[in-house]
């Protein structure tokens, strides 16, 4: 059964999401900002998990007190996109106003895949990456 939930910085899984985000992600984060994340309330950490098996993860920057979320990263398993899953981690049950995001101009499935899910451009981010890579700006309103 897949379910998602949110994962605490004591969890079993909080190894295995580092692990994902340095295998799969072109630009990893470090143990420093891992470390930030894990333990700063401000940040929420959802998994989606096929059983006990972590399947994908998302990551949430949502100030105190306010009702927009930033994501910072999102992955879920190739054998498991393209059947509705990655819904349970782009939209975690939280009472938020929007959530928004930047992702990279050249990343066309994961444009796509945003689109398709509600979020609207709201522009372009010239050399947001450290490589130098732009990033589109998109957001959803609730």
């Amino acid at each position: 059964m897949i379910k998602a939930r949110a994962l605490n910085n004591d969890d079993s899984y909080t190894d295995k999401v580092q692990e994902m985000d340095i295998l799969l992600f072109e630009r990893p984060w470090s143990n420093k900002t891992w470390e930030t994340v894990l333990n700063d309330q401000n940040y929420k950490i959802f998994i989606l998990l096929d059983g006990d098996k972590l399947i994908g993860f998302s990551v949430f920057f949502i100030p105190d007190q306010e009702q927009q979320a930033h994501l910072l990263k999102i992955y879920i398993s190739s054998e498991y996109r393209s059947k509705n899953y990655s819904k349970l981690l782009l939209f975690p049950d939280l009472a938020l106003k929007s959530i928004y995001l930047e992702v990279d101009s050249k990343n066309l499935r994961a444009r796509s895949f945003y689109k398709k899910n509600g979020l609207i451009i709201l522009g372009e981010v010239k050399k947001f990456y450290s490589d130098g890579s732009d990033a589109i700006k998109m957001i959803k309103y609730f």
